[in-house]
């Protein structure tokens, strides 16, 4: 019995041990009893199926009905082709539909070896995705098919255009992989297909992405690696977009533009390609794209008019970071510029009425150079480290304002020009917008150096107050020293003026700083007074007699001195204490 107990009890204590287990596991105490095998889901294997042709809409439910697809062809319930493995043979269609008017999707088919891997025609309200197209002369095609969606699909080894879109107005490609296409057709090609959009793909060894004659339309997020032909190509299609694209290591140009007005490319990333070109495209513009590493120039606009090119980055450049040719109008501001090359950061030629400001110049032989550009502007740039800061060739009537010019060996090469202003140029400075020393210290200055054709005054303000004022000369420092001040933080704006009556100002906050070691003021050093020669006093003879000695020569001389009060007590005192004794003694 009592074994029969102990036994118990160690089969209470296996089958609780047991129980948690199968919580912790997700199971339930009868199904560790009697385990039940799982198998995964199954994945519904590809079908295979000869090539596929539809021509009507009669045919599709036909054939949708022989072949058990499902869906009745209506917008809430498109009929649906999918799961197929189709082998063209090398002929002309692997999944082809024609003149249709249902809606439909073509899902996760795999089709190979066809002339036309997918090919749509007149058969708009479809959507092609997820599927996968291999060694076809052309991909995907979608002709006169509007309202359709191209995404997801893979492409490869195509021997011209990846995914072709003609004739097919709001169609949407997006999300698709192409690659290894063995000649320069484009890898996704969209053409007069209004209000369309490429966007989210990759396009890797092929012929990167071409728009044309599709206005209204955008290239989006896209990826391009290793272009043999240009990457992104935009064509006659007025109001286009090219955007938050990114292009590496391409042979051809990046992003071209040819004829299309009003069009922008912007916040593109182009490393180790062709830059930005823009050709007979008016009021274009080009802005917040980084352009480096490439054997071209960065950004190029030529015959262009009234186009904009604003806030972009560009770095080592073989040929001009940016350069504009015969477009009128034309604006460049706010672009950082480094081409270390012997060429021009920004050039401008045949570009009459353009200005070109706000822009900082790196590296470059001339920084900034306008060439028969005349009734232009270049005003508000910074050029660092230049050859020559400002190179101006048969260009009348120009503005040159404002520009600061640092380290550069020639600040201006003018060959010939009329009528060439230059005002408060900044040659060199060693300015801050705060200076910040302790006070009873010296040596805190800051100088200006300005090109102006006709200097004139300057005025330091300290806090709105006349602090200090002088003239000053073009070309030449203009030091302003703050030393003396008091304990505090100051407002001190210096103003440059000109005879044209032009002013421009530098704001400085300078503080001074408390300081628990000033320097020791030095101790003026008194002039020596003379000191007059004394009269001496004749010395009258003593009274000499028979009882008074004469002191021996050099001896001290003594003179009796009475002893004073304190004294006297001093030495009565231990007599005075002796007596107190003795009297004590006897009592």
């Amino acid at each position: 019995m009592k074994n029969f107990k102990v036994k118990l009890l160690i089969l209470l204590l296996i089958l609780g041990g047991m129980s948690q287990l199968g919580v912790i596991q997700g199971e339930n105490f009868s199904d560790l009893i009697n385990p039940v095998k799982k198998t995964p889901r199954a994945i519904s294997p590809l079908k295979a199926s000869p090539p596929i042709s539809i021509y009507s809409d009669g045919d599709f439910a036909n054939k949708a009905t022989t072949n058990g697809w499902t869906g009745n062809g209506s917008k809430s319930n498109p009929y649906i082709i999918k799961d197929l493995l189709i082998d063209g043979g090398g002929t002309s269609y692997g999944l082809s539909i024609f003149n249709t008017m249902v809606y439909y999707t073509l899902y996760n088919n795999t089709i190979t070896n066809s002339i036309y891997g997918i090919y749509l025609s007149s058969s708009g309200n479809s959507t092609v995705s997820g599927n996968t197209l291999i060694n076809s002369s052309y991909g995907i095609i979608l002709a006169s098919s509007s309202n359709s969606i191209v995404s997801g699909n893979t492409v490869s080894n195509s021997r011209n255009s990846g995914i072709s879109v003609s004739s097919s107005t709001n169609s949407v490609v997006s999300g698709n992989t192409v690659s290894n296409s063995t000649s320069t057709y484009p890898g996704i090609s969209v053409s007069s297909s209004n209000f369309s959009t490429v966007s989210g793909n990759t396009v890797n060894k092929s012929g990167g992405i071409s728009v044309s004659s599709s206005n209204f339309s955008t290239v989006s997020g896209n990826t391009l690696n290793n272009c043999n032909a240009y990457c992104i190509l935009l064509s006659s299609s007025n109001n286009a977009v090219a955007s938050g694209n990114t292009l590496n290591n391409n042979t051809w140009n990046g992003i071209a533009l040819f004829s299309n007005n009003k069009s922008t490319v912007s916040g593109n990333t182009l490393d180790k390609t062709g830059g930005i070109s823009v050709y007979y495209s008016n009021f274009s513009t080009v802005s917040g794209n980084t352009v480096k590493n490439t054997n071209f120039y960065g950004i190029y606009l030529d015959s262009s008019n009234s186009s904009t090119v604003m806030g972009n980055r560009v770095n080592n450049t073989a040929l001009s970071g940016i350069s504009v040719l015969s477009s009128t109008n034309s604006v460049v501001s706010g672009n950082g510029v480094v081409s270390h090359s012997n060429s021009y950061g920004i050039r401008l030629d045949f570009s009459n009425f353009s200005s070109v400001s706000r822009n900082t110049v790196n590296n470059s032989y001339y920084g900034i150079s306008l060439s028969s550009s005349n009734h232009s502007t270049i005003s508000g740039n910074v050029i660092r480290d230049c050859n020559g800061s400002i190179r101006l060739d048969m260009a009348d009537n120009i503005l040159m304002q404002r520009n600061i010019l640092l380290n550069v060996p020639s600040p201006f090469f003018i060959f010939s020009g009329k009528r060439v202003i230059s005002s408060f140029n900044l040659l060199q400075s060693n300015t801050t917008r705060y200076l910040t020393f302790k006070e009873k210290t010296t040596g805190h200055a800051l100088n200006w150096t300005i090109l102006d054709d006709k200097p004139a005054s300057f005025t330091v303000y300290k806090n709105s107050t006349i602090f200090k004022s002088g003239t000053w000369k073009s070309g030449v420092s203009t030091i302003v020293s703050f030393d003396g001040l008091a304990l505090g933080t100051y407002n001190m704006t210096v103003v440059f003026t000109d005879l044209y009556g032009d002013t421009v100002s530098y704001l400085v906050w300078v503080t001074v700083q408390y300081n628990p070691n000033p320097p020791p003021t030095p101790t003026p050093t008194p002039t020596p007074t003379p000191t007059p020669t004394p009269t001496p006093t004749p010395t009258p003879t003593p009274i000499t007699s028979s009882s008074t000695s004469s002191p021996q020569p050099n001896s001290p001389v003594f003179s009796p001195t009475l002893p004073t009060p304190g004294f006297a007590l001093l030495l009565f005192l231990p007599s005075f204490l002796a007596l107190v004794i003795l009297k004590r003694r006897k009592t």
